[in-house]
């Protein structure tokens, strides 16, 4: 049994710490981002994480609907 909402709610908190972690050691603001790239468990949590770091959707980006959720190979498989 899983607690879809809740895991749901802690991926998007704690992938937005991360970046906001990374963005901050970067000396980088949300308005700096040209792309966020991140794991494509879903478009829903993309777009969770957008918006919680004020990025606009539009700079998702997200090959989910044609690849799947791919775990690990995510990113890797956005960037390529």
């Amino acid at each position: 049994y899983m607690e879809g909402k809740e895991v749901f709610w802690r991926a998007v908190q704690r992938m937005a710490e991360s970046t906001k972690a990374v963005l901050a050691q970067a000396g980088w603001s949300s308005d700096d981002v040209d792309w966020l790239f991140s794991h494509q468990a879903n478009l829903r949590i993309q777009h969770s994480l957008a918006d919680m770091l004020t990025i606009s959707r539009e700079h998702v980006f997200s090959n989910v609907a044609g690849v799947g959720n791919t775990a690990a190979a995510s990113v890797p498989l956005a960037l390529d």
